[in-house]
């Protein structure tokens, strides 16, 4: 087993905010005092150390801001071939092209939300889909045009 070496400046900071929430908790300061120490100790602590974990977690371009940015790449390519096509089809099923682009922005918000399971059935028939329940739920007559994949 390998052994982890532990800089003496990487345990300055937990050892001194937790003697500072110790002390304030256990030392019989005055209550002024006591609370600051706690304070101050806790906040050290959480800057210092879970803040960083936080901010590498979602920013970088492995973590979690980096995974989003590659989903909305991936979504924009997949999708832009078919813009014309599934504008003209939510302008259809919406009877004017104000609604149809309302729809179109809703049915494209549901297909990203459900990303994976859209692009295993096909992007543009998920947006499709999505734009028939729309239109459905919302009270248009949803009209397939010719050449609508389903």
């Amino acid at each position: 087993m390998t052994e982890v070496e532990i800089e003496p400046r990487a345990l300055a900071l937990p050892v001194v905010s937790v003697a500072m929430v110790g002390c304030g908790a256990f030392a019989g300061l005055s209550d002024a005092v006591a609370v600051a120490l706690i304070v101050v100790g806790a906040g050290m602590f959480f800057i210092g150390m879970i803040l960083p974990t936080l901010t590498e977690f979602q920013i970088g371009v492995k973590g979690f801001s980096g995974k989003l940015r590659e989903r909305d790449q991936e979504f924009k390519a997949t999708l832009d071939p078919d813009s014309e096509r599934l504008m003209s089809a939510a302008i259809d099923r919406a009877g004017n092209a104000e609604v149809g682009e309302e729809l179109l922005k809703q049915a494209l918000v549901d297909t990203y939300m459900r990303w994976r399971q859209a692009k295993r059935d096909g992007a543009a028939e998920a947006v499709l889909g999505q734009l028939e329940e729309l239109a459905r739920s919302t009270g248009q007559t949803a009209r397939p045009k010719a050449g609508d994949v389903r």
